[in-house]
């Protein structure tokens, strides 16, 4: 693994490598177990079940669990778990790092943002976060009802009388200042805002 961010990257190994089971013992439809990510999954002969899945995750490692490796170290400790996963955690973490590859090749975002938002998940208190998401999805319906109100009232906007030319101007130039900032510094800000 290459942790980009440095000026020269150097080959790393994780110092946490967690080994997942895919423990379920629900029933699924035939529907489900042809949709993905239930699809790669391999079935018994029978195929009345499948067969266990068993893979090394390095899905939750952050960038502090990584070890440069220059030379012939031996001192390097890895840390092996075993746990077993729901099939529900199992298709979250395959459709998230799925995406996250997506966004990489796209160029929206880097493995620098992935560890952030990975970082920002296990180390935040639970119920800030819970908050935080409410607060942005709140935010977000607003910012869409608050659109919709402006559009209707241009529509029916029969004449300026009662409108200021200056507030509007202003709020053009301050919306355009905050625009060229971002497009400035885009290397140090993410490209999703």
């Amino acid at each position: 693994v290459v942790v980009e961010g440095n000026a020269t990257e150097a080959p790393h190994i994780s110092s946490k490598m967690e080994v997942r089971v895919l423990f379920d013992t629900g029933p699924h439809k035939w529907a489900e177990l042809r949709a993905p990510p239930l699809n790669s999954l391999a079935l018994s002969t029978n195929w009345s079940f499948f067969k266990p899945e068993i893979y090394p995750s390095c899905f939750w490692s952050i960038e502090d669990d990584y070890v440069p490796v220059r030379g012939n170290r031996s001192d390097i400790n890895v840390s092996v778990e075993v746990y077993p996963i729901s099939t529900m955690a199992w298709a979250v973490q395959k459709q998230m790092a799925k995406q996250w590859e997506q966004q990489a090749e796209v160029g929206l975002s880097t493995g620098k943002d992935t560890f952030m938002i990975k970082r920002m998940i296990l180390t935040t208190n639970p119920i800030t976060l819970v908050f935080s998401v409410v607060f942005l999805l709140s935010h977000t319906i607003f910012g869409f009802f608050q659109l919709k109100n402006e559009v209707q009232f241009w529509r029916n906007v029969d004449s300026m009388h009662g409108l200021s030319a200056r507030s509007m101007g202003i709020g053009l130039v301050t919306r355009l200042i905050v625009a060229l900032y971002l497009w400035d510094s885009e290397a140090k800000t993410s490209k999703m805002i």
